[in-house]
């Protein structure tokens, strides 16, 4: 699922996925380079950067300046990535939804709405 969205080769990886997912997931937007090694916490840091600097390549992430201090760039997911992570929610959403319908268990109301 996560590669239909995500389907360059490079980000097919689940390291990826784990970023990506929890950098949507945040309530902070942007977050330190360094930061974003923590959220690669398996990987050695010097893997951990090299992933994120393939993603600001892409344009898949984004560095922009800090609004307390201009001097200091900090990284977002760029709209493309955002949409492309929303995109990815949905997938899983309906797909857990089918899942469960066929084995009679349906998921509440709220969410059965919610997928309308």
């Amino acid at each position: 699922m996560w590669a239909e969205v995500f389907h360059e080769p490079c980000f097919r990886e689940r390291h990826y996925a784990d970023l990506f997912t929890q950098m949507w997931s945040a309530p902070q937007r942007t977050f330190k380079k360094t930061e974003l090694y923590g959220l690669l916490a398996p990987l050695s840091s010097r893997t951990a950067a090299r992933h994120v600097q393939q993603a600001l390549e892409f344009g898949l992430l984004l560095e922009v300046p800090s609004r307390s201090d201009r001097r200091q760039l900090r990284v977002s997911l760029s709209d493309e990535c955002a949409l492309r992570m929303e995109r990815y929610l949905d997938l899983a959403l309906v797909r857990l939804t089918r899942h469960l319908a066929q084995r009679h268990t349906l998921p509440p109301p709220a969410v059965t709405r919610a997928l309308r």
